[in-house]
This record gives structure tokens, sequence and C-alpha cells, in this order.
């Protein structure tokens, strides 16, 4: 049998957990404050980072790359275009193309640096920029071999031109293409889990601070029914900072989303669609150049041309350019128009844009008109009126219409990107210091916190 312990007259049994006395509970309410305060410092911190980086991924390292490919692509476009109208005048005519050849290539060669100076997704960028540098040097070298050839007034000039003309079309378009895809894809991506993120990161910093919040409301409460004191002054005051920082944390980090939806969506998805119809505009004229120049390649010439004409902007049956831009409005599509420039219509957002973009439209409305002549006359076997009316730098005439296009997009742009610009720079402002301030203010609260229980565990010590 079992022997029985039996214990003395007021003797504890060893097996029943002696209950927390007074100054233990306080040491334990001390950690879990201090446990607390950790938790709601790291949840700032990670809400930070999250919130930072998707900035610096749209703001800082796809946007710049993204437009650097679209500007190579419509200055290698002006390029062959102005060197194509070179091609159209007689042989030492052409100074006014020369020139305009030169700014282009200029043009070209910054794009390629910026976007060099800015490789961020390794080789999904740098193969690009590669076949770029290389196609450049490649397309320059065969068609200053078919100027010497126009020089010389030697028939063999248009088959030297349309081969360096395919370096533009099978190498260098292409790669610009790539570099523009490789950024705009991680962007995208990028841009659609900061959205879902963004939201969760938030709301866990708010929850971890509203926990620490409860804590210290709590060990006051405790402090008073203990002590008998009314209030803890050090626990109040850690109580007001805490509560203070998070409702900075939450203005902060709302704020950084704010400016990430405008800098993302309303800004740089404007630019993008502009800089997509300035870079087809600029394809657009190169081709029209080219099928004024005849040979083999003239049909597909004209095919390309609509095109790529078409890609700026495609008129609904039965309206004119200047009609879509009048019944546009700040956002309002016109159905069945479409392109570059229709998507730009459709994302109206900042003050003058609608304006700008509207003359946009318009402006492009006269530079179709002045294709327009340009093709019939051609039909029509008037290859001179053609020429004429396809070089000439007035505004009724092709390059003149042209001209004003390009200023407006321009302006256009221009608008989108100070917005952009804005708001990159007051998304990283919001977040300016938000580590160290948060580091700072966790500390203070833990200190406040030691120094408000300290006040009263020494009470029994």
């Amino acid at each position: 049998m079992g022997s029985i312990t039996v214990l003395a007259p007021g003797a504890q049994n060893p097996q029943i957990a002696k209950p927390w006395n007074t100054l233990e509970r306080l040491q334990w309410n001390l950690y879990f404050l201090l446990a607390f305060d950790a938790l709601f410092l790291i949840a700032l911190l990670g809400a930070s980072h999250v919130h930072r980086q998707a900035m610096q991924t749209i703001g800082r390292d796809s946007a710049p790359s993204i437009i650097a490919a679209q500007y190579l692509k419509g200055s290698i476009a002006a390029m062959d275009a102005d060197a194509a109208n070179e091609l159209l005048v007689k042989a030492g005519q052409g100074q006014a193309f020369q020139a305009d050849y030169v700014r282009s290539r200029i043009e070209a060669a910054k794009g390629l640096i910026a976007a060099a100076e800015n490789i961020t997704y390794g080789d999904s960028e740098r193969i690009p920029i590669e076949k770029l540098q290389i196609g450049l040097g490649e397309y320059e070298a065969k068609l200053q071999h078919a100027l010497d050839l126009h020089d010389r007034n030697d028939p063999a000039a248009l088959d030297a031109y349309r081969q360096a003309a395919l370096i533009v079309d099978d190498t260098l378009l292409p790669a610009a293409d790539a570099l523009d895809q490789a950024n705009l894809s991680v962007m995208d991506s990028t841009y659609g889990v900061a959205t879902s993120r963004n939201s969760v990161v938030r709301l866990s910093a708010m929850v971890a601070g509203f926990l620490l919040l409860a804590a210290l409301v709590y060990v006051q409460g405790y402090i008073s029914e203990k002590t008998r004191r009314t209030l803890n002054v050090p626990l109040v005051l850690a109580t007001l900072v805490a509560f203070g920082y998070l409702a900075f944390a939450y203005r902060a980090l709302t704020a950084e989303a704010h400016s990430l939806k405008v800098a993302k969506e309303d800004a740089f998805s404007s630019i993008h669609s502009l800089w997509q119809a300035g870079s087809a505009a600029y394809v657009a004229r190169a081709d029209l150049s080219r099928l004024l120049l005849g040979g083999p390649d003239t049909d597909s010439d004209r095919k390309a041309f609509m095109e790529q004409a078409g890609r700026v902007a495609a008129l609904p049956t039965g309206k004119t350019f200047a009609q879509v831009a009048s019944e546009s409005t700040d956002n309002h599509g016109v159905d069945g128009f479409n392109g570059y420039l229709a998507d730009e219509l459709r994302n109206i957002t900042f003050y003058g844009e609608l304006e700008s973009a509207q003359q946009t439209l318009r402006n492009w409305g006269e530079t179709v008109t002045a294709d327009a002549k340009v093709l019939q006359l051609q039909q029509a076997g008037h290859l001179a009126d053609a020429v004429e009316l396809c070089t000439g730098s007035q505004p009724e005439q092709a390059n003149g219409a042209f001209h004003h296009f390009d200023t407006s997009l321009r302006e256009t742009l221009d608008i989108n990107k100070r917005a952009f610009d804005e708001a990159v720079s007051q998304g990283f402002g919001a977040l300016a210091g938000f580590e160290l301030s948060a580091s700072i203010v966790s500390a203070i609260i833990a200190a406040l916190c030691i120094l408000g229980i300290w006040q009263r565990v020494r009470e029994y010590l």
C-alpha cells in the first residue's frame, strides 16, 4: 500500500504554486511592456521598409529606365527620319536635316548613357543596352556609306540606306522595347504587390501600437489599484508618446502610399502612354520618308506607316481629331477612340493636363492631315510635290505640323513628369528619418516604462 503524507498544521503543499506577489507582478508587467514596445518598433520598421522599397523600385529604379528606353526609341526613329529626309533632297541641300540628325544622335547617346547608369535588373537590361550600343555603331557606319553614295549621286545609295534601316527595324527598336518591358514588368508587379503589402504592414503597425497602448493602460490601472495612487506620471507620458507616434506613423505611411499611387497610376501611366505616342509618331515619320524613297519596299513602308500612326491615335468612325479632343473630358473617353493618346486622355489628373492633351491630339490631327496629302501626292505620281510637302517646315507641311505636335506632346509630358517627381519626393519625404524617429520613440517609451514601474518596485525592496 502507498503511504499517505499528512501535512502538519499550517504547512504548505510544495506542489501548489506560490501565487505572485505584487513585486513580481510589477516586474512582469515591465517585461510585458518592453515586449510590446519592441513589437511596435519591429512593426514600424517593417512597414517603413516595405513602403520605401516600393517607392524606390517604382520611382528610382524602373521609371528612369523606362523613360530612357522610350527616349532612345524616339531618338533613333528621329535619326532615321532625318537621314531619309536628307536622301530625299538633292545632294548638298540637306544641311537642315543633317543638323537635326546630329541633335537626334546626341539625344540617343544621352538616353543610352542614362539607361546604362541605371541598370538594376541584370541581363534583362544589360543585353538590350549592349544591342543598342553595338547596333547604333553599325547603323551609323552603314548610313554614312549611304550618304556618301548620295553625295556622289550614286543610285546605290538607296540600297545602302535600306541596309542601315534594317538595323533600326530588326535590332535597335526591338532592343529599346525590350529595355522598356524589362523595367515595366518589374514596376507593374512591384506595384501590384505593394498595394496589398502596404495595407497589411500598415495595419500590422497599427495593431502593434494599439496592443502597446492597451498594455500601458492596463498596467496603469493595475498600479493605481495596488498602490492607491491615481496616476503614474511616467506611464501616462509613455502612453501619450505612444499614441502620438502611432498617429504620426499612420499619417506618414498613408501619405507614402498615396504618393505611390499618384506616382504610378496618375503620373507614370500617362508618362508611359505619352512617350509611347511620341516614339510611335517618330517611327511613323521615318516610315513616311522611307516610302517616298521608293524601291521594292514601298508597300511595306506604307503599311508600317499606317500601323504606327494608328498606335498614336485611332479615331472612331465619323469623328475628326478635333471633335474627339473636344468631347474628351477628365477621365471620360470617347467610344471607339483608341491608341496611346486615347490612353492619356482617359487618365487626366493634374491641373492643365486636359487642355494640353487635347491640344496634343488636335496637333496630331493636323500632322495626319498633312501626311495624308503626302500619300495622295505620292500615289498620284507627284513625287517632287510629295517630298516638298513631307520635308517642309511650314505649319501646313508635314514636318512643320509634326513639330507642333511634338512640342505639345512634350508640354503634356512635362506636366506629368513634374507631378511624378513631386509624388516620389513626397513619398520619400513622408518616411524621411522614420526608422531613426521610431527607434528614439521606442527607447523613450521603454525608459518611461522602466522609470514608472521602478518607482513602485522600490517600495517593495
